[in-house]
């Protein structure tokens, strides 16, 4: 009944989509860092800031927890254990049977057993990676980070940031796969079976001071041993936002500025270019299985919707504001779902159908 009625109030009062659920927080935490959808959609996992508090001269500290939720009706499924700091990352495996979580405040990644609710692995990373999905591609099986590392430009004090080493992991058993040195790998995805790995590289160098690109490129790498397999074609791609593999693993994409480059895996031959309408800085990108539909959020988290994947028509949306945008979102795989902060509460809403 509770439910029914803030469906009610919401969609008629700002037009939005409908609440499935409302979930329940933690007593004492730091805000919400990170959310997930399992592939099955039967949990949704968040991550917890931490936040320090003093009373009577006593200071104690909270959140900086992994919290599994029941997406049916918002209660706390269970806790898993803390980082010591915020997570800002998730992420489940292919088949949802592993939780990955990541704080770059103490480049902590933890690897979970969401059923057993018990901690697998504890991997120290690299201390210039950051918490952004640019700079982790997860399966499950296979971790690949990217260290960002800063270059100092001398007498006008200032640095830039360049991609530095990318390195893979077992994410199981934390022994290192490869490492390939001043990589270059701005973003990265990981193909579905976890075999391939698509990374958009920038190379640059220091040149009078200031930074000067030597090199572009679209590569796939084997995933288990870094080894080079293809050069894709740049065409018009000058710059990608984020790059990753469809569904079915048959496409390679990559976005820039409301523009998506696909290529086909097999023979790295460019497809059609997709421009997206009214869509020109989406920050959250998902395919459905079929590779026909692509949920989307802007980088502001000011509007979300759903877009046809062959002409870039948009065919369902929503937009809002300050503070009920959708803050960390993240998509089902069927992309009926769309868990986010919204209004300082953790939501789940039903995307409506494409008519």
């Amino acid at each position: 009944m509770i439910e029914s009625v803030l469906w009610l109030a919401l969609t008629a009062a700002q037009g939005e989509w409908p609440v499935k659920s409302k979930f329940q927080m933690p007593e004492e935490h730091g805000g919400i860092f990170a959310l997930a959808i399992s592939p099955d959609a039967k949990v949704v996992a968040g991550a917890t800031g931490v936040v320090t508090m003093t009373s009577g001269g006593k200071k104690t500290v909270a959140g900086g927890e992994v919290v599994l939720w029941d997406p049916a009706g918002g209660k706390v499924r269970k806790t898993l254990g803390k980082h010591g700091t915020s997570p800002g990352w998730l992420g489940f495996s292919r088949d949802g049977k592993v939780l990955g979580s990541f704080s770059k405040d103490d480049g902590e990644f933890k690897l979970w057993d969401p059923a057993a609710g018990k901690l697998v692995q504890s991997l120290k990373l690299g201390a210039g990676v950051d918490d952004g999905a640019s700079c982790i591609a997860f399966d499950g099986r296979t971790l690949v980070t990217v260290e960002r590392r800063s270059i100092p430009a001398g007498k006008d004090d200032l640095s830039y940031l360049f991609p530095g080493a990318a390195t893979a992991r077992d994410a199981k058993t934390g022994k290192t796969l490869w490492s390939l040195n001043d990589s270059g790998v701005v973003v990265m995805g990981l193909s579905p079976d976890g075999k391939t790995l698509a990374a958009f590289i920038q190379k640059q160098a220091m040149e009078g001071g200031k930074p000067k690109i030597t090199d572009r490129a679209v590569k796939l790498l084997d995933a288990g041993t870094g080894k080079e397999l293809r050069t894709l074609e740049l065409g018009e791609l000058g710059y990608a936002d984020a790059i990753g593999f469809q569904q079915d693993g048959k496409a390679v994409y990559a976005v820039h500025h409301g523009e998506i480059f696909r290529w086909d895996v097999q023979d790295g031959k460019p497809q059609p270019t997709l421009t997206l309408e009214s869509w020109r800085s989406a920050k959250t990108l998902a395919f459905s299985a079929d590779g026909k539909l692509l949920g989307v959020v802007e980088f502001m988290g000011e509007k979300a919707g759903l877009v046809d994947a062959t002409s870039g028509k948009t065919l369902v949306e929503v937009a809002s504001k300050f503070p009920a945008t959708f803050d960390h979102p993240a998509f089902s795989s069927d992309l009926k779902l769309l868990a986010c902060v919204r209004n300082f509460e953790v939501l789940l809403l039903s995307v409506p159908t494409p008519k």
